[in-house]
């Protein structure tokens, strides 16, 4: 998905926007994918 390609990129406005919409699908699972994702992005840079 176009989504997880931009993901990298994404501002901190779209990100924040992303993580409202992978709760809405999964409330538990969409916030604790996005913090896993902000996570692995912290530690490759």
């Amino acid at each position: 998905m176009a989504k997880e390609k931009g993901f990298a990129s994404f501002t901190p406005a779209a990100a924040e926007a992303f993580s409202k919409d992978e709760q809405k699908k999964r409330p538990q699972t969409g916030l604790q994918r996005y913090k896993e994702k902000m996570a692995k992005q912290s530690e490759v840079k």
